[in-house]
């Protein structure tokens, strides 16, 4: 597979879009600045260096976006699967409340799915991890969309789970999958704990926890609007082939794919930002605190 190219410049700045559409106040929202780390270099190994990206510019999101939220479906499920022991897991209630700020929706978390997957209908192999198994993550998405019929003010149904998950027989193993068409996902944080590696847990290794599994989220729930991986910075919509890529990540939406975002919500962004602060704070990432407080100085001032 070859790789994807480095884009200039000037392509990320047409990748935006024409500005002039947007309402004034919204404008520098959307606008390019140095907070934003623009993709110059793929590294052997990395999601860009293996996989072939075309790059999706705001227009090309704009021609092929079919999936957005209406007055009847405009809410985001959790389906938890499995023990969510929040002594070793991420509280629930956190990752309801940054999804809603994320995606500027309202979220509900359904009761946990505690019965053998495997009665289910859901497929497993043996794995050598902690729990010595994966589940077929396939198996999972036509679950999450059975599931997703008895909700009808589903926008999507997103099931997440501390188990480990493989999405055909050749892989590995995968953090997330997710069916635009469905509107369906399945997300693991069994990986982001660093037992599943036999590793010690260090001393903020809960907040480590956190901020993976509500990277993963967002990600693959921004695939549910449509939003391919970005191509032409570090944002949260960046691919990653292993953790160590995952942790280098971006939290926040580059410009582009914030407009993609935008484009199919219509949130007020700057509103959005400050309930993402709220939440940050309480989460304890002041790094993300700090990240917003400047891009807020940029967009008001």
């Amino acid at each position: 597979m070859r790789a994807s190219r480095i884009f200039t410049e000037k392509e990320r700045n047409f990748a935006v879009g024409n500005l002039k559409t947007v309402p004034q106040q919204f404008q520098k929202v959307f606008t390019i600045t140095d907070q934003f780390e623009p993709i110059t270099n793929h590294e052997e190994g990395s999601w860009l260096y293996s996989h072939h990206e075309e790059g999706q510019t705001y227009k090309k999101f704009q021609r092929v976006v079919t999936t957005v939220p209406t007055e009847e479906r405009n809410t985001i499920y959790l389906q938890p699967i499995g023990e969510f022991d929040e002594e070793v897991t991420p509280k629930l209630d956190l990752l309801s409340k940054f999804t809603s700020a994320f995606f500027s929706m309202p979220v509900s978390v359904s009761s946990p799915i505690k019965k053998d997957v495997t009665q289910l209908g859901i497929k497993t192999r043996e794995y050598t991890n902690p729990r010595g198994r994966q589940l077929l993550s396939t198996d999972l998405l036509n679950l999450m969309f059975r599931q997703k019929k008895k909700n009808s003010d589903s926008f999507c149904t997103l099931a997440i789970t501390m188990e480990d998950l493989y999405p055909k027989e050749s892989w590995n193993f995968v953090f997330g999958q997710a069916s635009l068409v469905r509107g369906v996902g399945v997300y693991s944080f069994a990986r982001y704990d660093p037992m599943f590696y036999s590793s010690k847990r260090t001393k903020n290794w809960k907040k480590t926890l956190l901020r993976r599994s509500i990277k993963v989220l967002s990600h693959e729930t921004g695939h549910m609007f449509g939003i391919h991986h970005c191509v032409f910075f570090n944002c949260a919509m960046n691919g990653s082939n292993h953790l160590d890529e995952s942790d280098s990540r971006c939290c926040f939406l580059c410009p582009i794919c914030l407009r993609k975002l935008y484009s199919s919500i219509k949130f007020d962004p700057i509103k959005r930002y400050k309930k993402l602060r709220k939440i940050y704070q309480e989460m304890g990432f002041d790094d993300l605190v700090e990240w917003i407080d400047k891009r807020l100085l940029h967009i008001e001032k």
